[in-house]
């Protein structure tokens, strides 16, 4: 089964952040954004987080996303989400 990658959660954040991050995103490499909390150092919310797997959705249009991975992310990290979203894909395909 296909996973989300690190790319296409860089893609979904600078397209939702639509540049109110200070900083450009493409250039933080990976490990440093997956580190990132959304809401201390990206200023997104709630629903911003919520467009960013909307946009996944939209971009990968195999993507079903469970609104309740949320409940499974370890923290408020780009890290977090990512693998909730992957570990939401594998037990999809089990079932």
């Amino acid at each position: 089964m296909k996973k989300i990658t690190i790319n296409d959660m860089r893609q979904a954040i600078v397209y939702v952040n639509n540049g109110n991050y200070v900083g450009n995103l493409n250039d933080l490499a990976d490990e440093d954004l997956l580190a990132c909390d959304f809401g201390r150092d990206l200023k997104m919310g709630n629903i911003r987080v919520a467009n960013v797997v909307i946009e996944l959705e939209r971009r990968n249009q195999w993507l079903d996303f469970s609104w309740e991975t949320f409940n499974k992310t370890r923290d408020n990290t780009v890290g977090a989400l990512l693998d909730a979203i992957n570990q939401h894909i594998d037990e999809t395909a089990e079932s």
